[in-house]
């Protein structure tokens, strides 16, 4: 029963990232963890250095995840892309999810 979970999950996960194996898939998911990780320290760091605390808005601590962390995830997850040798997939991943910001913010914008 779990076996077949497993493979009707990889049948998915192979269909739309055109995953080729499971080894191919653990390489992929490490790196998504290895960048989530360091953008986590990323976080921190910009934090302590702003001296960021319990007392400050949410909304600075938006900012700086928003001009920071997410550039520098985006940043990360390429680097060790490439380490991997899987840099294609991450540069095509990267650029399909920015179109689909893209369009979103096109479509609500049409709205007004």
């Amino acid at each position: 029963m779990i076996r077949y979970a497993i493979q009707n999950i990889f049948k998915k996960i192979e269909s739309r990232w055109g995953v080729e194996s499971y080894r191919h898939l653990a390489v992929i998911l490490c790196v998504f963890l290895i960048s989530g990780l360091t953008a986590l320290y990323v976080r921190k760091l910009a934090f302590a250095w702003l001296e960021f605390g319990r007392q400050t808005p949410l909304w600075e601590e938006a900012l700086v995840w928003v001009v920071f962390v997410i550039p520098s995830y985006n940043i990360v997850l390429l680097l060790y892309s490439s380490v991997v040798g899987q840099f294609d997939f991450f540069w095509r991943f990267q650029r399909d999810n920015y179109l689909r910001i893209k369009d979103l913010v096109t479509q609500f914008s049409m709205r007004k």
